[in-house]
């Protein structure tokens, strides 16, 4: 990953071209997957991917040599979901927008969920933040931060458990 970084800030636009290939082909099924499992329908979804790969490109420009490729491409990826879901909200007729869809649930409360995501323990809000908007598995993420699969479950669902909490009290003062 550092080597690809390196030539994507290389500035010879031939080696960013091929560099940038490599890393979509080497990125492209966690980010569909990430956005497959938030965005029900399929050409949706894969316009969205579309748009996350574009806006990675005009915005190497950003990138520094410290950056983490995968955790600036996941934030375009989350950035990008909920992009669309706002667009979509907008376009639907009221009664669509408020009528409680299962797989729509999570994404339609995001605006409220950032303060709440704030006010949790460190840990259990890079818990929560691995899994539900970085689409990482339980086994990924144990890797990651060097925990059991167990102390991982244990702490994603106190993460849980307090954002439900938390999240009621902020619809309330809404």
């Amino acid at each position: 990953m550092r080597r690809i970084l390196k030539q994507l800030l290389s500035g010879h636009r031939q080696v960013q071209k091929a560099a940038f290939e490599r890393w979509m082909q080497e990125t492209f099924e966690e980010v569909s997957r990430y956005v497959m499992s938030r965005i029900a329908n399929q050409e949706d979804a894969e316009d969205v991917v579309q748009e996350i790969y574009f806006k990675a490109w005009k915005g190497l420009h950003t990138l520094h040599h410290e950056s983490h490729l995968q955790a600036w491409l996941m934030r375009i990826a989350r950035n990008e979901v909920v992009n669309y879901y706002k667009r979509k909200r907008s376009t639907l007729p009221l009664a669509l927008a408020v009528e409680e869809e299962p797989s729509e649930n999570f994404l339609d409360y995001i605006q409220y969920l950032e303060p709440c995501l704030v006010q949790l323990p460190p840990m259990q809000r890079r818990v929560f933040v691995m899994r539900q908007l970085e689409g990482k598995s339980y086994r990924r993420i144990a890797q990651e931060l060097q925990l059991s699969i167990g102390a991982l479950k244990a702490t994603y669902h106190h993460a849980i458990k307090k954002l439900k909490k938390l999240l009621k009290n902020e619809l309330r003062n809404h």
